[in-house]
């Protein structure tokens, strides 16, 4: 089974992610603190990662940084309200795609399946 780790500052957000990715085959794990996130990103292999632009206690450039300082390659989304304003320091960070908010469910599927997909193939 397919993994998502999601970091989301909405809950409603959060939880639509999570349905979302549900329907198509993944586990889920949810952090709740950009520390959490980056514990569990050390701790587990996800095959994809939503991480938010703010998060309680680091932005999500903080984030994505530590997952990457541990050594994580996974794909990593970045999902914010102001794509055109983070895109150049969240892919500085280490952020491997954008999701702009308002999103649809088809958005985070065809986004999710893309890179998951890209990955897979350069395992095998």
């Amino acid at each position: 089974m397919r993994s998502a780790l999601i970091l989301q500052d909405n809950p409603a957000l959060a939880r639509g992610f999570e349905v979302f990715l549900r329907s198509d085959g993944f586990a889920c794990d949810m952090a709740e603190t950009g520390e959490q996130a980056v514990e569990q990103a050390r701790a587990s292999r996800y095959d994809i990662m939503l991480i938010a632009d703010f998060a309680p206690g680091a932005a999500g450039f903080d984030v994505i940084r530590a997952i990457r300082a541990a050594g994580r390659i996974e794909p990593i989304i970045f999902v914010s309200t102001n794509c055109d304003m983070w895109a150049d320091p969240a892919r500085e960070a280490g952020a491997d795609d954008l999701l702009p908010l308002p999103v649809t469910g088809e958005m985070v599927r065809a986004c999710v399946r893309t890179w998951v997909l890209q990955r897979e193939a350069r395992v095998q």
